[in-house]
């Protein structure tokens, strides 16, 4: 602990390091120094009660509690059945030989082909304007006779098959020639009595 003196000049230092006032050179004084009072000790203050816990935010007009609803249940996808393995096979051919369908060939697939100049047709004759928009005619295969039919459109023109006018079903043959606006077409068959997908080694 320092060895405080006053001198007698009134200034305060440190005995062991100097042996005169280091402010005046005046020797101590025979005066004690003063004993430095501890602070006092404050008593320990009680712990605080815990805070209650605050409400949520109110934000708009909506009610402090929610109620919860279940999430919707999404229905499960129907299973539809799978597909033939005849889905979209080809069955044959119209092939365009005069006109604006001259050396565009289109495919005939099952059951019915709807023929016209619409994009939702199934034979697209779009190159000649003079065929209807929607089923100018209607073209058969029916598997299970491997034969083919030419059907009357449902649209207000006619056509005509080897020059005779269609008003009602007719069997076709290969090489049968359509006109259909001012388009000919031949027919080339490729299912028929040597062939058919229905047969096991074409499946």
């Amino acid at each position: 602990m320092a060895n405080k003196v006053q001198c007698t000049g009134g200034h305060w230092f440190d005995m062991s390091k100097f042996r005169f006032c280091p402010y005046c050179g005046l020797p101590a004084a025979a005066v004690p120094a003063p004993v430095q009072q501890a602070a006092p000790v404050m008593p320990a203050m009680p712990p605080m009660p815990p805070m209650p816990p605050m409400p949520p935010a109110q934000t708009g007009y909506y009610p402090q509690e929610q109620t919860a609803y279940p999430a919707p249940v999404m229905p499960a996808p129907v299973q539809t059945s799978a597909p033939s393995v005849n889905t979209n096979l080809p069955v044959g051919w119209l092939v365009g030989t005069s006109g604006p369908a001259k050396g565009k060939t289109y495919v005939i697939r099952e059951n019915k082909n709807f023929i016209g100049s619409s994009s939702d047709m199934d034979i697209i004759i779009s190159d000649d304007p003079t065929v209807a928009a929607d089923r100018h005619a209607i073209i058969i295969y029916v598997p299970r006779l491997r034969t083919f039919y030419a059907q009357p459109g449902t649209s207000r023109e006619l056509y005509y098959v080897n020059d005779h006018v269609i008003l009602e079903t007719v069997e076709l043959s290969p090489g049968d020639v359509f006109d259909i606006g001012n388009s000919k077409l031949s027919l080339l068959p490729l299912c028929g009595d040597m062939f058919g997908w229905d047969e096991p080694e074409a499946i």
